[in-house]
């Protein structure tokens, strides 16, 4: 997310507010539950995140 917020270089709250939902759009649920299983969570992939 943070590597797609940079790309869209958000110079209004408008704009940021846009770039945070398109970068939210392309975290799947595998790059979630890969994500909290790294840090540490024991999220099983039967539970919703």
């Amino acid at each position: 997310m943070k590597g797609l917020l940079r790309r869209a270089k958000a110079r209004t709250f408008q704009a940021l507010v846009e770039a945070t939902g398109q970068s939210l759009d392309a975290v799947s649920e595998e790059d979630a539950h890969g994500f909290f299983t790294h840090c540490g969570y024991g999220v099983s992939k039967e539970q919703p995140l």
